[in-house]
């Protein structure tokens, strides 16, 4: 009979803490690949050119919009700048791929042209700063690139490119309150329809982008939606918007259990970081919560190859799935809410682990403890027609509603990327995790049968009866 150490089972909680901890998962905050940290603001994407944009005439403000349902249909797109010199064209196919020494020599000599405007001014500053590392030119041509920006905004003639360069401009100069000024002039702009916003997904993203630190948590995750779904209709797309889009939206509908979106964007990065496991990992979760279990089971084969310390795991990931598809035909599908209706990315480390001991503890006992009068369904299986008790409707119902429970909170732990065979069997609970509670309480209602069959037989002299298979 499995009956998990309950000292061991007490040790869950740590263990997960200090997992998650290594791996620096938190609540809310998955394993998410990042852009690499830099001293100066993230490089944005710009069409910079000789010309720049001309924005559609200002018109006048109206009542603020919610900023989800732009762009207004008041506002008519700009018209086309002029096109950019051949150099210019190569410093920015040369900065979007992060070549930034090619972009910098190519934006270098448009500059002693007189060819840059103010975003592509931005570029050849980004490139001063983190390439060459003179930081006194760079802070040189930021200047030039938020004179000659502020200038356009002043006309009312800049356009969303523009002003977002600005606010990065003006961050990589530390003029933070200033940035944060412009950032928010921007937005307001927008919510008044006064300023066009390209339908595009490098437009939503800078909306998206400008949104980081405002209020509106909710708008900015519509707007990287957006920003989501446009690159989506273009596979094909370079726009490196189109990979940061998805990796700022995956870990917030995982953590809300928006599981369809979440998909989506995780597929986006899995495209561009094909042999990152962990990113495989998040899908299967994604996946499971779509409630496409099939498709679960071919994913966790797609990382298999490439799991690495992982790879262990997804024997315990197999089981999940498949007991969480047995349970829903069986008409009791896991809900990932908890009984208080908060979902388990809610939960710091320490509480999930908390949870998924307390939860383990309560497992144990519906499938260990004998069961009651009428908890039980006896049916005939073999040839020889033996008699094997199943839990009746009832029991079932409770078995699968705590290894639910069990199973969203270890669901959630692998979205933070614990190592989960490791911290099931350090606790004493790994076949709770591995296997499908129903089979663990007709095996212990199976080995109660034999063992009272060999206590009868030793009693009578007669040779006990043959177990059904």
């Amino acid at each position: 009979m499995i009956d998990p150490n309950t000292p061991a089972v007490r040790r869950l909680s740590a263990f997960l803490l200090l997992a998650l901890a290594a791996q620096g998962c938190t609540a809310r905050k998955p394993a998410a690949p990042a852009e690499p940290a830099t001293a100066t603001a993230e490089p944005p994407k710009s069409s910079g050119g000789a010309a720049p944009a001309q924005a559609a005439p200002e018109v006048p403000a109206g009542p603020a919009v919610p900023i989800a349902s732009l762009p207004c249909p008041k506002l008519g797109a700009p018209a086309p700048p002029s096109p950019p010199s051949q150099d210019v064209r190569l410093g920015i196919a040369a900065y979007d791929a992060g070549k930034y020494l090619e972009s910098t020599l190519a934006l270098e000599k448009a500059d002693k042209a007189g060819a840059l405007d103010g975003p592509a001014l931005y570029r050849l500053g980004f490139g001063y700063d983190t390439v060459r590392q003179d930081h006194a030119a760079a802070i040189a041509v930021y200047e030039r690139a938020r004179a000659a920006i502020e200038d356009r905004v002043a006309k009312g003639a800049a356009t969303l490119e523009e002003r977002f360069y600005l606010v990065n401009t003006l961050k990589n100069l530390k003029q933070t309150d200033a940035a944060r000024a412009a950032s928010n002039a921007t937005l307001d702009a927008i919510k008044t329809c006064k300023l066009y916003v390209p339908p595009d997904g490098d437009a939503a993203f800078r909306v998206a982008d400008l949104m980081r630190e405002s209020a509106d948590a909710d708008g900015r995750l519509l707007w990287l939606r957006r920003s989501v779904d446009e690159f989506s209709k273009t596979p094909a797309n370079t726009s490196p918007y189109a990979k940061r889009a998805a990796a700022d939206l995956a870990p917030l509908d995982l953590a809300a259990g928006r599981w369809s979106t979440a998909l989506l964007a995780l597929e986006r990065l899995s495209a561009d970081s094909p042999t990152d496991p962990n990113l495989r990992f998040q899908v299967i979760v994604a996946r499971v919560g779509t409630g496409d279990f099939d498709g679960a089971l071919r994913d966790v084969e797609r990382v298999r190859p490439i799991a690495g310390e992982r790879v262990d795991d997804l024997a315990y990931i197999e089981g999940m799935i498949r007991k969480a598809r047995r349970m829903r035909l069986a008409g009791h599908p896991f809900r990932w809410e908890q009984a208080d209706g908060k979902l388990p990315s809610d939960l710091s480390g320490d509480d999930l682990g908390l949870q998924m001991r307390d939860s383990a503890e309560k497992g144990r006992l519906l499938v260990n403890n004998p069961p009651s009068e009428g908890d039980t369904v006896v049916v005939e299986r073999g040839k020889q027609k033996t008699k094997v008790r199943l839990p009746s409707p009832g029991i079932l119902a409770k078995i699968d509603e705590e290894q639910g429970r069990l199973l969203a909170l270890t669901l959630e732990a692998v979205r933070r990327g614990a190592p989960i065979q490791e911290a099931a069997f350090t606790a004493g609970i790994a076949p709770l995790v591995l296997r499908d509670w129903r089979e663990i309480w007709v095996q212990n209602r199976r080995d109660e049968d034999v063992a009272a069959a060999e206590k009868a037989a030793a009693s009578s002299g007669a040779p006990p009866a043959t177990p059904a298979p």
